[in-house]
């Protein structure tokens, strides 16, 4: 079978991902970083942590860090520790792999170009 072929079953094989399976792949990435985030927060001096709540919300740090964290993810392994539990995968409109430009857009949930969640049939 060339590869060409195999392509085509590949694509054929991929079915968009249920609401349920999305929000539990983004659960287990918040519950992620939420509880990394408190970790460091209680390795760090107090000294250091109340100099933190001054110029930014304590939340606002967990948002830049989930942020982050989905756009090393999505950059270096193409998807997230949620999305591989959940066996889903970011793919764009022609069920190929994002581009590195559909990958830094959703790694701030702007799907671009038909991008969305697949999974295996």
């Amino acid at each position: 079978m060339d590869t060409e072929t195999q392509e085509d079953n590949k694509e054929i094989n991929q079915i968009e991902s249920t609401i349920l399976k999305n929000n539990f792949s983004g659960i287990i990435d918040a519950a992620l970083v939420f509880f990394f985030c408190l970790a460091i927060l209680y390795a760090l001096p107090l000294s250091f942590t109340t100099k933190l709540e001054s110029p930014i919300t304590p939340g606002l740090y967990i948002f830049i860090a989930f942020a982050v964290y989905r756009l090393i993810s999505l950059l270096a392994f193409k998807q997230t520790v949620g999305m591989k539990i959940s066996k889903a995968k970011l793919l764009n409109g022609e069920l190929e792999i994002l581009s590195t430009k559909e990958n830094i857009f959703a790694a701030f949930f702007i799907l671009i170009n038909g991008v969305d969640y697949y999974e295996k049939e």
